[in-house]
């Protein structure tokens, strides 16, 4: 037996309850995001949330604070450091 199955059936035996945690439609609607697996490291490693409003907003547009955050996150726990690209410098697309 596994020791994550054996430790489960000792938690049971000693009256632990196992509840199943069930997937909500926006968490599964972020597993089956185009770039899910771009942004789950990103996550793991605590550069992006989502913050107050319990989703990531992948489809609005970046916020100058939100690439100065990132950027700035990036630089603080990366063992490589690089320059940053002013905001201003980024071209614009669309309207």
């Amino acid at each position: 037996m596994g020791q994550i199955k054996s430790l489960k059936s000792l938690l049971k035996s000693q009256g632990v309850v196992f509840h199943d945690i069930k997937q909500t439609e926006g968490q599964l609607n972020f597993i089956n995001y185009w770039a899910y697996d771009y942004i789950q490291p990103l996550r793991d490693k605590g550069l992006i949330g989502i913050g107050y409003t319990d989703h990531y907003a992948l489809d609005e547009d970046l916020t100058r604070a939100t690439v100065n955050r990132t950027q700035y996150a990036m630089q603080s726990n990366s063992p490589f450091q690089t320059s940053t690209i002013p905001v201003e410098l980024i071209p614009r697309t669309g309207p």
